[in-house]
């Protein structure tokens, strides 16, 4: 007799069949550990609660994470869900487990999704979804590339990760001081933790950056710009390996989009704090084309295609909006 197949809600106890499955499902992922604490051991509980998991017997042979946040859309404010890894092993496609998890996504009016996989772009495609922007990835290299070749051949030579107190505190620029953040709290955000009107901007609370940075001990760290009678300026980023070479990663950042001098300034400092820690380089996405441009007046090399984001969300696409999204709005940061 066949075993049933059956879907369930994620919690905490499925971590380690979570694990199993993700080696499964996407076997050239490396950082699946800390994609695990993201998703299971240091997300809010609530933020979490709708993620559907198939599971054949005792094994997860298919999912569907979300995660519950907020955006602003316009000038008002809304629940909405991040939707990602939908996915069916291969071995499952033609089985039920498939039409279990398309109905779950049919069923959340308020979910976005980015970075999808091919699979999930055609899916949404039959869902009418609209895709609202493109996430761009852009990447500039420095002089350390060459050490981190040679050491390609020599792996003695090559710099391990570093840990939290290789960042300096201060990175001192033409256009401010930015200082690194100890915690969530002392970061300057607007009231309302949205930066910007007319335009779809994702929550950012003190309750999601203590989360989402300041949990996984030595992973982020966030730099602020202080702005006298204004909100503060900030970037997060994070050590990302690339084939054994690593580069400054910015994973989040807030500005106003029409103050270029703010944008301008974050680039700066980021390609400063790459040399100062002897990255070879800096890894940066955006959704924003005035940011796009920026970068590529600052000779960032933009790499092909984007990662789609995608939304059936209908306050989201009555309008044309601008989106600002980074990363660390969903599971991108992890790819």
């Amino acid at each position: 007799m066949d075993t049933e197949i059956y879907s369930k809600r994620l919690s905490v106890s499925d971590k380690e069949l979570l694990l199993r499955y993700l080696a499964k499902a996407y076997p050239f992922r490396t950082d699946l550990n800390a994609f695990i604490d993201f998703t299971l051991s240091y997300v809010p509980k609530e933020g979490m609660e709708k993620s559907l998991l198939i599971f054949k017997g005792k094994e997860i042979i298919g999912a569907n994470m979300f995660l519950q946040t907020k955006a602003k859309i316009g000038k008002t404010e809304y629940d909405i869900v991040w939707s990602y890894d939908t996915k069916v092993l291969d071995e499952y496609r033609k089985t039920e487990a498939g039409t279990i998890i398309c109905g779950e996504i049919f069923s959340n009016k308020n979910s976005f999704g980015a970075g999808l996989s091919g699979i999930s772009v055609e899916l949404n495609k039959r869902m009418h979804a609209k895709f609202i922007a493109k996430s761009l990835a852009f990447i500039r290299l420095n002089r350390y590339l060459f050490k981190y070749i040679f050491a390609l051949f020599c792996p003695s030579i090559r710099k391990p990760l570093v840990d939290d107190s290789s960042y300096p505190r201060e990175i001192k620029t033409r256009l401010g001081l930015f200082r690194r953040l100890e915690k969530a709290i002392d970061l300057n955000q607007p009231r309302g933790n949205y930066w910007n009107d007319n335009l779809i901007e994702f929550e950012r609370s003190t309750k999601f950056l203590d989360w989402r940075f300041f949990t996984l001990k030595n992973k982020y760290q966030v730099y602020a710009l202080r702005k006298k009678g204004e909100n503060d300026v900030y970037f997060a980023c994070r050590q990302y390996d690339l084939s054994g070479i690593p580069l400054l990663y910015v994973v989040d950042y807030r500005f106003l989009i029409d103050d270029f001098e703010e944008q301008t300034a974050i680039i700066k400092a980021a390609l400063l704090l790459s040399r100062k820690m002897k990255f070879a380089g800096v890894y940066i996405r955006s959704s924003l084309p005035g940011l796009s441009k920026l970068l590529k007046n600052n000779v960032f090399i933009m790499k092909k295609g984007g990662a789609d984001i995608v939304t059936r969300f209908k306050p989201a696409i009555q309008e044309e909006y601008s989106v600002f999204h980074t990363p660390a709005d969903s599971d991108m940061d992890f790819k």
